[in-house]
């Protein structure tokens, strides 16, 4: 099994999968590669996402508030319109990350490659 970088080897692997309008609130996904999956609309309210791979994850209109997605691998994802508001993306990788409308008061951007 070939991990992306930073997924801690064994992850959850969700990679592609249909998780819309899914309500994953508070869960620890911490190292899961959610490559292409589909959480358009998604709860992920106050999710430690830290180290994930989300790499052309759909997270359109998602709700991230308070999430930690510190170090996660977020390149080409699609967070437009999700509610990032208190969340931590410190040094995360958002290279033609689509951050287009979200809502972010509070949020952190430390280090973070845009």
């Amino acid at each position: 099994m070939s991990c992306a970088a930073g997924v801690k080897p064994g992850a959850r692997e969700l990679q592609g999968a249909d998780l819309r309008d899914s309500d994953r609130s508070g869960d620890n996904m911490a190292g899961y590669a959610l490559d292409g999956a589909d959480l358009r609309k998604a709860k992920l309210f106050g999710t430690n996402l830290v180290l994930a791979s989300l790499k052309r994850t759909d997270l359109r209109e998602a709700d991230l508030h308070g999430a930690d997605l510190r170090q996660s691998d977020a390149r080409n994802a699609r967070f437009a319109g999700a509610d990032l508001g208190s969340a931590k993306l410190d040094s995360a990788l958002l290279h033609e990350a689509d951050l287009s409308a979200i809502h972010a008061p509070n949020a952190s951007f430390r280090d973070a490659q845009l």
